[in-house]
């Protein structure tokens, strides 16, 4: 996995199967991460996203420092809200990795989820959820796309 956020996890689908693999340790570090509260509430639940909000609004007043310092914490909270979002509204995770010059290329994606209205890049959602600071962003995306 890269460590620049400008720079996709991955080029192929080698790297994919190797981020994907990591899945289990990457979620593991974000519970260790957020704390015992904070871990306490992620359930993998819809209602659960709002811990998780709030703990990224308390902790990064702007989404910058998460990718220029804690790229593994951003990485960790879009694989959760990936996970969530998966669970909770069907559909898979995929490559993304058709069109080389699209701006979620390399980057994982959920796709072929029943209410599909496009392809939804779990990390793009975890800065927009902290630039918009509303705490309830991402489990607002899930109940609409859900139903």
């Amino acid at each position: 996995m890269n460590n620049e956020p400008t720079d996709p996890p991955y080029l192929n689908e080698l790297g994919y199967r190797e981020w994907m693999a990591d899945m289990e340790a990457s979620l593991g570090s974000l519970l260790q991460r957020t704390g015992p509260e904070v871990a306490a509430h992620l359930d993998y639940t819809v209602g659960s996203l709002d811990a998780l909000e709030g703990w990224l609004l308390a902790t990064y007043p702007d989404y910058r420092p998460l990718l220029d310092k804690d790229y593994r914490v951003w990485d960790a909270a879009g694989r959760y809200f990936g996970e969530v979002f998966r669970r909770a509204a069907g559909g898979e995770w995929v490559p993304n990795l058709e069109d080389d010059e699209g701006y979620s290329f390399g980057w994982p994606a959920i796709d072929n989820y029943p209410a599909k209205r496009g392809r939804i890049p779990p990390h793009f959602y975890i800065t927009a959820a902290i630039d918009r600071r509303r705490g309830n962003f991402l489990s607002s995306l899930v109940r609409k796309l859900s139903s």
